[in-house]
């Protein structure tokens, strides 16, 4: 099997380096790897004909971009600061997001018929992605205090619905029972992480 791509891993302290310039310049990196992907695997529309097996390889390639960008997200928050709660919900969706992708590294080593390489996406899907993301990286990097909170929030309420309940689907998918369990795991996580988004979201809409 071919080995997983891997990306890298910056956050708030992989970046910590005490130029401006070449701060910011870092920070720009990693959010737009963040919110675009970066060194992402080629898309392309499943055949018609696709198997059973490649349909669950997409789906661990497209978990697994999920996870690589969530695992980068405390990267922001070496230019950007935000309430305490809010801080520490952001650096714990980065820390539990990069524990779950090397679970799913190791999970996708364990099966050899996984290439890691298409994500079944067709093009104009991908496009279509970039540019949403790179417009919502601009508003994060132009909004302050609580419209930064509000708006970085409201990136994680989408992004961690759509992964909980993926790694739900994978789990029906999955004919091993070891891997099928995980991604059970995995969607229960990512669900939590979730409801204390919505929870944190709800506290901020309500204060006056």
């Amino acid at each position: 099997m071919n080995k997983p791509y891997r990306h890298a891993r910056w956050s708030s302290r992989g970046c910590a380096d005490p130029s401006g310039g070449i701060l910011f310049a870092c920070i720009l990196i990693v959010l737009t790897c963040s919110l675009s992907g970066c060194n992402a695997p080629r898309a392309g529309r499943l055949p018609e004909s696709a198997t059973e097996v490649m349909e669950l390889d997409a789906g661990y390639v497209i978990l697994r971009e999920l996870l690589s960008d969530e695992a980068r997200l405390d990267g922001i928050l070496v230019i950007k600061s935000t309430n305490k709660a809010t801080e520490s919900l952001l650096r714990d969706i980065s820390s539990s997001s990069g524990e779950m992708l090397d679970q799913l590294d190791q999970m996708a080593k364990s099966n050899p018929k996984l290439t890691m390489k298409f994500n079944g996406l067709p093009q104009v899907e991908v496009l279509v992605r970039d540019s949403i993301a790179s417009r919502t990286g601009a508003m994060l990097l132009s909004s302050e205090d609580e419209e930064f909170e509000y708006l970085v929030l409201m990136t994680q309420d989408k992004a961690l619905s759509y992964g909980f309940h993926l790694a739900k689907s994978l789990a029906s998918m999955e004919v091993n029972s070891k891997a099928s369990t995980q991604f059970s795991e995995m969607s229960k996580k990512l669900e939590s992480l979730h409801s204390r988004v919505m929870i944190r979201l709800n506290s901020i809409c309500g204060d006056d």
